[in-house]
């Protein structure tokens, strides 16, 4: 933890983004930020590991808001570039019980300017479960920020129904383990189908995640997904590669 946040300080972390494809207009019009961490001594450190010891130790916050920071700054670097897209950002179970975190962004949206509706949240089920009302209380401020709130891995957490309807969100994201096992199973495209309709039904807009071959990004337009990510339509890139296939994309990908 004292390398983590000498890393931050030393500018060890780096965002990578991964790009989302909107199915209806086949255009790239968001992508989600990682964090990666090349260390001094010991090269690429596996995300899992930092993040999971920056949450059991309690300072996943010193990295949400560097991450945060980070992300809002290049939204607005690439809206002054004429590039608009959706920067979606990654908070956790601990952020979400952080009754500051609204003044946080809200500040960091005044600093940098990258306009309005420019970034999205990603929470997923279980950490709003960890405290469901303080969740939803921070969650609730977003929307006045003009900032979307996304659900992440949705389908292998425990949120429940009548949570999901008091939460300010905007778009559902299906986990890779439904996408991936379509093609083997029946059931999961049920299962698909019916988080689709149920999105739908409540105004949510559905991105699958995990795409990985055309078959799958084939079936989920067919299931009416508004969006895609995942490894065949592009394996995150730094931001200006990134940039790069905004403006040039690869055959099957136009923006």
């Amino acid at each position: 933890m004292s390398d983590l946040r000498q890393g931050l300080s030393r500018s060890e972390f780096m965002l990578v983004y991964q790009p989302k494809l909107h199915l209806p207009s086949n255009r790239v019009t968001g992508a989600e930020s990682l964090v990666r961490w090349h260390h001094p001594q010991r090269g690429l450190v596996p995300t899992f590991e930092f993040i999971t010891l920056a949450e059991d130790t309690g300072n996943i916050g010193h990295l949400t808001r560097w991450a945060l920071r980070a992300g809002i700054a290049q939204a607005a670097q690439w809206r002054a570039r004429g590039i608009d897209l959706e920067v979606s950002i990654n908070v956790s179970a601990r952020d979400l019980s952080d009754a500051r975190l609204p003044d946080r962004v809200m500040q960091l949206l005044a600093d940098h300017k990258p306009g309005p509706e420019a970034i999205q949240l990603e929470v997923t089920e279980s950490a709003i479960m960890v405290n469901p009302n303080v969740a939803i209380a921070v969650l609730k401020q977003l929307p006045e920020l003009n900032i979307g709130v996304a659900i992440d891995d949705f389908g292998v957490g425990r949120a429940s129904l009548a949570y999901l309807r008091t939460l300010p969100v905007r778009e559902l994201k299906i986990d890779r383990t439904f996408i991936h096992q379509m093609s083997e199973d029946p059931e999961n495209r049920k299962i698909v189908r019916a988080v689709v309709d149920l999105g739908h039904s409540l105004g949510f807009a559905v991105c699958a995640e995990g795409i990985e071959d055309e078959a799958s990004l084939q079936a989920v337009t067919e299931l009416g997904c508004d969006y895609a990510q995942g490894y065949h339509i592009a394996r995150p890139l730094v931001a200006e590669m990134l940039a790069l296939f905004v403006r040039q994309p690869p055959r099957g990908v136009s923006v």
